[in-house]
């Protein structure tokens, strides 16, 4: 209900400081099922799909994650958080029309107020240079 008020009143408009229209469409369509090339285990719903460790132990080294990305990423894999894994269904949200600034976490700050967000359902992608390439998802519960 909330993917669909976003659909139908954020897509195609130019939001102030912008100079492009912001496409917000549903990443599927309706009734479309789970998302083909979705696996099992992943930590994050665009990851590189490696398996989340269970925290434990110390962490944080050097080029490592550090103890609370392990923690989440154990939470997450055990299915331990309230909402469960995310889902690409028929509540993910494309968001094209980003900035080159646009971050993840930014995506998080304007979509939350909207509705439930599972963790790790969010992300902003990147181009080879680590900046925005335009497009983001967000996936409701």
């Amino acid at each position: 209900e909330d993917a669909q008020w976003l659909v139908e009143n954020l897509n195609g408009n130019i939001p102030q400081g912008l100079d492009t229209p912001v496409i917000v469409r549903f990443a599927q369509a309706k009734g479309g099922g789970k998302g083909a090339g979705a696996s099992e285990g992943r930590p994050g719903p665009y990851s590189n799909g490696a398996e989340a460790q269970a925290w434990g132990g110390k962490g944080g080294g050097k080029g490592g994650k550090g103890k609370m990305q392990s923690f989440i990423g154990g939470l997450i894999a055990q299915n331990g958080l309230p909402g469960g894994k995310y889902s690409n269904d028929e509540n993910c949200l494309f968001v094209g029309g980003l900035p080159a600034d646009c971050t993840t976490q930014d995506l998080y700050s304007l979509f939350t107020p909207f509705g439930a967000i599972p963790a790790n359902g969010v992300k902003a992608m990147t181009a080879a240079d680590g900046r925005c390439s335009g497009i983001g998802f967000v996936n409701f519960l």
